[in-house]
């Protein structure tokens, strides 16, 4: 007697660096606790590869 069903693979667990990485993966910003300085870090990568990086005070 042969089953027609397909048995699914086992899944494996994703290493926390994939998990990581997934959940830096948006559009949204994570939640964070400004430093002392009071300046953020913006980096902006378009659909080309192209990046900008640009430093921005929060009290702007």
């Amino acid at each position: 007697m042969t089953s027609t069903q397909a048995i699914p693979p086992a899944a494996s667990p994703q290493p926390a660096f994939c998990q990581t990485f997934e959940l830096r993966r948006s559009t949204a910003s994570q939640p964070f606790e400004p430093g002392y300085t009071q300046r953020i870090a913006v980096k902006v990568i378009d659909f080309r590869g192209n990046e900008v990086v640009r430093v921005v005070g929060l009290d702007a």
